[in-house]
């Protein structure tokens, strides 16, 4: 049987810049996470979520991390949740989806996302695994949609 890490990259730092695009910027992990939890009820490989909450020593959105109720929807499927504080400053996604790996390397797949990309189907877990192997892909794909 198949196991994956759902790992979510965060920043919590005020972004005048992101909120140029998106108005949700202040509340994006919690979007994340209820959608996350709705869509997982048809999980089949996830086993678990990790959020990456990395030092941020700037200002901060105040209730970026009021997550509590999704992380215990999720938990309710019988996910585990971690909530990952390294007392480090990372510089990027990467950083983190890497140190996570370094926490957690016995998962068959990772699924790594950014946490204002939100996974928008059920599923997900499924369609992206048959999609790897209709592939015979050897290391990663990933998707960007854009117009």
């Amino acid at each position: 049987m198949y196991s994956i890490n759902y790992v979510i990259a965060t920043y919590s730092g005020i972004s005048k810049q992101r909120e140029k695009h998106d108005k949700d910027t202040p509340v994006i992990l919690q979007k994340h996470m209820e959608v996350l939890s709705n869509n997982l009820k048809d999980n089949k490989y996830i086993k678990q979520v990790t959020i990456v909450q990395p030092l941020v020593k700037e200002k901060s959105y105040e209730k970026y991390y009021d997550i509590d109720k999704y992380v215990s929807q999720i938990e309710q499927l019988g996910i585990t949740v971690v909530l990952l504080k390294p007392n480090i400053e990372f510089r990027s996604s990467y950083s983190q989806y890497i140190y996570v790996y370094t926490k957690f390397p016995d998962f068959c797949f990772y699924i790594v996302m950014e946490d204002d990309w939100i996974p928008f189907t059920k599923n997900f877990d499924e369609k992206l695994l048959e999609n790897y192997k209709d592939y015979n892909y050897k290391g990663f794909h990933c998707a960007w949609v854009s117009r």
